[in-house]
């Protein structure tokens, strides 16, 4: 897989691209095509259609998604942070199980941001390598801020 950079608003075309090996250019120019619009970002403040066209543009990718779970990130808080009011840090155990191929649906403060993995590795379109998830995840936070879950959804096989 190779890391697609995206523009404004479109990490979850990137990740499909990414996903199906398909310019980005291209699932862009399709998935306008069918939300029978001319720029992405009218999309943007409507998130059921949003995730419709979505679907449809990965299904038609060859990219059947199928939601396997909500990780909640594990997090330490040093009793010191706690009193001072310092946020808090993801710890270095555990992670969700990144076999195979899928996506990461990271829940934030206001919005969301969609990132692919394949066999432990994460693809991040605002960033220009792939990363194992701890790496990943303590870069996430310093650019999106605090994270409170993560959706996992497959596409090779079962979730173990």
């Amino acid at each position: 897989m190779k890391i697609q950079r995206q523009h404004s608003k479109e990490c979850a075309l990137a990740t499909v691209a990414m996903l199906a090996d398909i310019p980005l250019d291209d699932v862009y120019e399709y998935a306008c095509h069918l939300a029978d619009i001319t720029n992405w970002d009218q999309l943007a403040y409507d998130p059921g259609r949003f995730w419709s066209v979505l679907a449809h543009v990965a299904l038609d990718a060859g990219l059947p998604l199928k939601f396997v779970n909500e990780w909640t990130i594990p997090r330490l808080r040093d009793a010191e942070d706690a009193r001072f009011g310092v946020h808090e840090c993801p710890t270095e155990s555990g992670s969700p199980n990144l076999t195979g191929k899928g996506i990461l649906r990271i829940k934030l403060a206001i919005s969301s941001h969609v990132v692919a993995y394949e066999d432990g590795l994460v693809y991040d379109s605002n960033l220009s390598y792939p990363a194992t998830f701890g790496l990943w995840l303590r870069k996430a936070e310093q650019l999106y801020g605090p994270i409170s879950s993560i959706k996992v959804l497959t596409i090779d096989g079962e979730y173990k």
